[in-house]
């Protein structure tokens, strides 16, 4: 009885993980098969019709006796096509195009001033079915999502981790009105290097900074201060936002040192994908001499969390 129980439980277990496994694969291969429309503008909508493409001249492929409507899309492999069904019962033919064209098409569907007709959402969902397949998962998008920097195409994921490398210059100053152990007096330059890791919005980083007098009143004083630094990023459009807060050790001229709370707000601002350029207000409170520093930072790596293939 014993034997015939485990055997049963066996196959129940087997079952349960055979059917996970089919609705994963068959959920991925849906995925794979999603496709996405994209409304070009308010006037036009997703979907040209004949009239339209009269005003716009958009698709010059075929005759306009075989014409009858066309979508731009995007497949699974984020390349794109201009779908165009034919009169007749002749089916769609796709037209691929490359991404300058997609902007071209853009463009010509501007020359839609007025709508032919009020764009009826139930029937371009039918000629979206007919045109996507009654197999084929789809979605609509507007072109201007589609040219967003934070669009992430078919196929591709937006990566969780990855690391930046920040260095800068600037100007510190002293908050605190110590004048003994000849620690350094007055606006100092700083130079700041910055190393850390963003996992999703949470952010790990060592900071390093050196400030000095430069010696121009007589001999040259300087701060050192490492800070090992946790905070937070907001991103915000073009920008990103980050509060940091930790431990630090700071040395005055090699021969006193203290510990101390760091505060550092971040901006940050996109320049380029690898190479963008960030703005920081760092603070440092400690029993020695607390001061305050702004940074102009060259920031390599991405500001936002990167999209990856």
């Amino acid at each position: 009885m014993k034997t015939i129980i485990t055997s049963f439980m066996s196959r129940i277990i087997l079952s349960a993980i055979f059917l996970l496994l089919f609705n994963d694969i068959s959920s991925a291969q849906s995925k794979n098969k999603e496709i996405y429309f994209i409304k070009l503008n308010d006037k036009i909508g997703t979907v040209i019709d004949s009239i339209e493409n009269e005003q716009c001249k958009c698709v010059s492929y075929y005759d306009k006796e075989e014409y009858m409507y066309s979508a731009l899309i995007q497949l699974p492999d984020a390349s794109f096509v201009l779908r165009i069904m034919l009169r007749g019962n002749l089916g769609t033919r796709d037209i691929v195009l490359e991404e300058e064209d997609v902007d071209k098409l853009y463009k010509s569907a501007l020359a839609v001033t007025s709508q032919t007709s009020a764009i009826d959402s139930v029937k371009e969902e039918e000629l979206l079915r007919a045109m996507s397949g009654d197999t084929v998962l789809y979605k609509r998008i507007d072109y201007k999502t589609l040219k967003s920097p934070d669009y992430i195409k078919p196929g591709y994921i937006q990566r969780d981790i990855f690391g930046f490398l920040n260095a800068g210059i600037g100007l510190s100053g002293r908050l605190s009105n110590e004048t003994s152990n000849n620690l350094p007096i007055g606006n100092l330059l700083s130079l700041g290097l910055e190393a850390g890791v963003i996992y999703k919005h949470n952010l790990v980083s060592f900071h390093y900074l050196y400030m000095t007098d430069i010696g121009i009143l007589g001999r040259a004083n300087y701060y050192t201060d490492y800070d090992l630094l946790l905070g937070k990023k907001i991103d915000r459009g073009s920008a990103t936002l980050s509060f940091s807060t930790g431990v630090s050790k700071i040395n005055y001229n090699s021969d006193l040192y203290t510990y101390g709370l760091p505060l550092q707000f971040e901006i940050m601002f996109r320049a380029s994908h690898e190479c963008n350029f960030s703005l920081i207000a760092y603070c440092n409170i400690n029993s020695k001499q607390i001061f305050d520093c702004i940074l102009l930072c060259f920031r390599f790596g991405t500001v936002k969390n990167p999209i990856v293939r």
